[in-house]
């Protein structure tokens, strides 16, 4: 066989490898893509969770320190009027207020970590779908 007669073997097998290669990479990015959107609901998960117990520990605080202040009040002073009164409405307002903003940070961590999720999903669908174009590019240039 002389040289001229290799030649097209050598592009033909050259080609193949290409359109494997693409293919292959194609592939390899949609599972990173895949497993990165994994790692990143199972983060959202936990930051959800997070925010919960945040919220657990703080209404926890507010009732251990409301029933202080009750019993303090309440060695010889009138609990049904007063800056007393009013001292323990506010704070039981504001730890209301403490308890839902921790609920609604690990909400809103979450709900972000879930959208990177699903930007990664479509990250990894188009990698599959672009490896199959240049693939199919490779071929047409050959032809």
């Amino acid at each position: 066989m002389s040289g001229l007669e290799l030649g097209p073997a050598f592009q033909a097998i050259s080609m193949a490898s290409t359109v494997v290669g693409a293919i292959g990479q194609g592939r390899a990015q949609s599972r990173a893509a895949k497993m990165q959107a994994r790692f990143l609901e199972e983060q959202a998960q936990r930051e959800a969770e997070i925010g919960e117990l945040n919220a657990e520990r703080i209404a926890d605080e507010n009732k251990r320190l409301l029933g202080v202040q009750r019993a303090l009040m309440a060695q010889g002073r009138d609990l049904s009027s007063g800056s007393a009164l009013l001292l323990q409405e506010d704070l039981a307002e504001e730890g209301k207020f403490q308890e839902l903003l921790a609920k609604d940070t690990g909400e809103v961590k979450s709900r972000g970590l879930r959208q990177e999720a699903l930007l990664e999903r479509m990250r990894g669908k188009s990698s599959g779908v672009s490896s199959i174009f240049r693939a199919g590019s490779t071929l047409l240039d050959a032809a």
